[in-house]
């Protein structure tokens, strides 16, 4: 006699129900408020002092970069097969191809740029002291040189 096959089909089994009790509690973070009363308390200075003097420091260094002298750099030597570093300074200078000038003012930070990469670079309107501290050399069109 043949064999007959049931006709439902199997039965699945049905998963676990997942439950909130496998979740992991995190602790409450401190509000500012809370911060701030507890480093009072304790006799330390507050975040907001803290944010307060770095707020005045930027604005004087601001009004340092403002008063600041302008240069110009013009890029007179290619950067291919330099030192990647001194490629990458040549690029956050806003200098991308020979002969391309560029007006930038004379605070440290860019100073300090133009003295990696000296070499490399053309400079005008330097004061002395400035070319004396980064050993640059600026350059002074004579009447015979524009002629």
């Amino acid at each position: 006699m043949a064999e007959q096959k049931p006709d439902t089909a199997p039965e699945k089994r049905a998963t676990p129900a997942k439950t909130d009790s496998t979740k992991a509690v995190r602790p409450k973070r401190e509000s500012a408020a809370t911060k701030s009363a507890a480093a009072t308390s304790a006799g330390t200075k507050t975040a907001t002092t803290t944010k307060t003097a770095n707020r005045a420091s930027a604005t004087s260094q601001r009004k340092a970069a403002a008063n600041a002298q302008a240069i110009e750099l013009q890029l007179v030597r290619s950067p291919i097969g330099r030192l990647p570093a001194h490629r990458r300074t040549v690029a956050a200078l806003g200098l991308r191809r020979i002969g391309h000038t560029i007006e930038k003012s004379a605070d440290p930070a860019i100073l300090g740029m133009v003295s990696q990469v000296r070499y490399l670079l053309r400079v005008n309107g330097m004061t002395a002291e400035e070319e004396a501290r980064i050993g640059a050399k600026s350059v002074t069109v004579t009447e015979s040189a524009r002629t």
